[in-house]
């Protein structure tokens, strides 16, 4: 699951950088490193490259990755 889930933010993070909204290489870097998996509730863990907004614990939301 780890590998797959690697691949997923890998695979946003360049399709983010193809529609100009990831503009330089340190937030690209940034993308990359943090795992977005990490913050979200762990129902949504293999929903987390998805791009929109995913419920976080606190009752909140963490932004959709394009945001």
């Amino acid at each position: 699951m780890e590998k797959e889930l690697e691949e997923q933010r890998r695979d946003r993070v360049e399709s983010l950088e193809r529609m100009g909204y990831i503009k330089n290489s340190a937030i690209k870097k940034a993308m990359l490193k943090v795992k977005r998996e990490d913050f979200v509730l762990p129902e949504y863990k293999q929903q987390a490259y998805i791009d929109t907004p995913l419920p976080i614990p606190g009752g909140v939301t963490i932004s959709a990755p394009h945001n």
